[in-house]
């Protein structure tokens, strides 16, 4: 994994053993030849301020593939969508946090239910869900047993209603297995789309005072939904690596992804983020961040 991130002064360059004479001529050879630095084997440093220069664009991408690592990129350079396009030219992965969703769930809970003074052993969730992976099933456990009940809609009933009875038979654990498109969702207070896309979820009748929460870009054109559809979420990570101001530049989402080791069961990583004190600080919608009376008027 290599942290990228932009200089704010030349300074940033300079190492200790050096005079400043000498460490201001490695600067502006690096800033001709368009040279990285490396530090800590993953934090790398690029010699400009801002970066415009086409050909730089080039040569950096280059230089960032030969590494063959996952690359995280401070907020700037990821909205700089010309070098974006340079490294994917190269295939290189770029962590976003949009494979962090999955994740944070319970988490989103909570954050909902503190707003409306509920306990998540209270709260009923509904799952949008089709593929039967060993995290999807993972997922379902582990909701599972923290909140009242969890309802699966999915268009994979055969399956997922074997997933139900395995449940119920191996850890006492009871779910809803459904497809029924008028009455599934019609009661519905909060909706967590996983994987429909528009064309499904239309298709469905939804509680027009619903959450809805969505882990999909969707654009919700039914005229009768009144409720909170959240696009998007912030997060705050108390850990000791957010204390090193080179972190700070990066989104919190992905730098928290590019820590989590998503290899390990869905347990595991929630054990880590719990350890971490990962919490939600903000929900967004199409017209900005959601207040707090929004929901718990719902």
């Amino acid at each position: 994994m290599l942290y990228i991130k932009l200089i704010q002064a030349k300074e940033e360059l300079y190492q200790s053993q050096y005079c400043k004479w000498f460490n201001l001529l490695f600067y502006f050879i690096k800033f001709i030849f368009c040279i990285l630095t490396l530090r800590e084997e993953e934090k790398c440093l690029i010699p400009y301020k801002k970066l415009k220069n086409p050909w730089c664009m080039k040569i950096i991408a280059k230089m960032l593939a030969k590494q063959n690592k996952k690359l995280i990129l401070e907020e700037p350079l990821m909205k700089n969508e010309r070098f974006v396009k340079e490294l994917r030219k190269y295939s290189i992965e770029i962590i976003k946090g949009d494979k962090l969703f999955d994740y944070t769930i319970l988490n989103l809970i909570k954050y909902i239910g503190n707003i409306q003074n509920k306990e998540i052993q209270t709260m009923e969730i509904s799952l949008l869900i089709n593929e039967v992976s060993q995290k999807n099933l993972q997922l379902i456990q582990y909701l599972s047993e923290r909140v009242k009940r969890v309802n699966v809609i999915t268009k994979n009933i055969t399956k997922f209603k074997k997933v139900e009875e395995t449940l119920q038979e191996q850890f006492g654990i009871l779910i809803l297995v459904t497809n029924n498109k008028k009455k599934s969702l019609a009661k519905a207070t909060l909706i967590i789309n996983l994987e429909f896309e528009e064309e499904n979820l239309k298709l469905y009748n939804i509680n027009r005072n619903a959450i809805l929460i969505s882990k999909t870009s969707l654009e919700m054109k039914e005229k009768s939904f009144y409720g909170v559809w959240v696009r998007d979420y912030s997060i705050a990570i108390p850990s000791a690596r957010m204390e090193d101001s080179f972190y700070k530049c990066f989104e919190k989402k992905a730098l928290l992804e590019s820590i989590i080791n998503r290899t390990k069961s869905y347990e595991e990583v929630m054990s880590q983020l719990e350890e971490m004190q990962v919490e939600i600080t903000a929900l967004w919608g199409k017209n900005g961040k959601i207040q707090s009376e929004e929901i718990k008027n719902i």
